[in-house]
């Protein structure tokens, strides 16, 4: 997914442009005021040969000496004595940790150490500790990265896109973290969480870690989310280390 690809990229300190196909990837190098640093390219592009594509980037100043990935399907047969324009391939779906090796390896070691996404605890992108994972978001891209991230490390995600539905759905469902936005329609995050803590008050079921994502990293944000009754606090945009840190430092606390 181009999308979830972005952000990983811009997480790690990258600026990516995503096209979805050949005649919008020429636009955007041409348009490019500086040389692009990486290109990463679908074998198949939206009907277009991916090998086809590296060819043509060679041709143009911004990108003649740019390092191309490709990814491929298993089932892709890939020479690279037979695509010189090609540096890497990577066989989808690509992991985050292989990803990053392969940008490494292709462009050189530029992303610094509190970057890279959080070590693997026992496998690579598996976590000790598998968990249930509530998400309360209504953007769609930061919806789909969120569960990617989780899903990548062996967790369970749940995604719901308002505050109220956040409230129901922990009524019916039992979970070991509920990541929430601050920011959502119908019912925000600071009401949901409110109206979920007041219910576990009342009936005595067990306390749900809490950690609030914000678009806004403003002065006094964290204090009133710890005010809120809130076990933790990330700003956007959703930096996969600094989400994973926060749940399963929370979710350790909390087991």
């Amino acid at each position: 997914n181009r999308r979830i690809l972005v952000e990983l990229l811009s997480s790690w300190g990258m600026m990516a442009i995503a096209s979805a196909n050949a005649a919008d990837a020429m636009r955007a190098v041409d348009a490019a005021p500086h040389p692009f640093s990486l290109a990463l390219i679908d074998m198949n592009i939206a009907g277009d040969s991916g090998v086809e594509i590296a060819a043509q980037l060679r041709q143009w100043k911004n990108c003649s000496a740019t390092p191309v990935l490709m990814l491929t399907s298993a089932d892709q047969p890939h020479d690279s004595a037979n695509m010189p324009a090609v540096n890497g391939f990577l066989v989808k779906p690509v992991g985050q940790q292989a990803l990053l090796e392969a940008i490494r390896r292709v462009v050189g070691s530029r992303i610094t150490r509190d970057q890279e996404p959080a070590a693997p605890a026992v496998t690579p992108m598996r976590a000790a500790r598998r968990l249930r994972v509530l998400v309360a978001e209504d953007n769609p891209v930061n919806q789909k990265l969120a569960q990617y991230l989780l899903e990548r490390r062996g967790h369970t995600p749940m995604v719901v896109a308002n505050g109220r539905e956040a409230c129901a759905t922990t009524l019916t469902e039992r979970f070991d973290l509920v990541l929430m936005d601050l920011q959502m329609p119908e019912m925000d995050g600071f009401e949901a969480t409110a109206s979920i803590r007041q219910r576990e008050r009342d009936s005595g079921v067990p306390r749900v870690p809490i950690i609030a994502l914000t678009a806004h990293a403003m002065q006094g944000d964290r204090q009133r989310c710890l005010d809120a009754d809130m076990d933790g606090y990330v700003a956007k945009p959703i930096k996969p280390v600094r989400v994973m840190a926060a749940a399963m430092t929370t979710a350790a606390t909390s087991a």
